[in-house]
């Protein structure tokens, strides 16, 4: 899902990683985030500190898979407590950046969640356009059990999309 390589991280290298990322290395952000995150090769786990990274790599850096990742903490409440509007927050940033899990996982939860709001279909139908096969299989699965309201909703909402880009 990532690309921290957990057996390879020492302490020595994670600081090097750090006063690399100090220089100006961004893109070593969001893996010094996971290595205080998963506290392997030696290195003391931090979650506070992880978050903090992975939350810079997200906001300031536009890393994609920490946004995603972020989306999915708050979400489920792993390594911190649940936040749907932090969850949305992270997750949208991850779709406007074409992101289909970020893209699926926001349509689901803007559908389910505290916050309905209907731009649900829209992130689901971007999702199936970028390939997500679960976001395929939802929509499937709307026009078998809804007929054709649901298969011309889709398809309006798709060609809105199409003509939009």
């Amino acid at each position: 899902m990532n690309n921290y390589e957990k057996d390879n991280i020492t302490p020595q290298l994670l600081s090097q990683w750090i006063q690399e990322e100090k220089d100006g290395n961004t893109e070593l952000t969001q893996r010094i985030g996971f290595a205080f995150l998963y506290g392997d090769g030696g290195i003391q786990p931090n979650v506070q500190l992880g978050l903090k990274y992975l939350d810079k790599a997200a906001v300031e850096c536009n890393n994609v898979e920490a946004q995603y990742m972020l989306g999915l903490f708050y979400e489920n409440g792993n390594y911190t407590v649940k936040d749907e509007e932090k969850s949305i927050s992270y997750y949208t940033m991850a779709a406007i950046n074409n992101h289909a899990e970020s893209q699926y996982a926001l349509g689901c939860l803007l559908l389910q969640g505290k916050h309905k709001n209907p731009k649900w279909l829209y992130w689901i139908c971007k999702s199936h356009l970028n390939g997500f096969s679960s976001a395929t299989a939802y929509l499937e699965n709307m026009v078998v059990n809804d007929g054709d309201i649901a298969k011309r909703t889709i398809e309006y909402q798709l060609e809105a999309i199409s003509v939009s880009e």
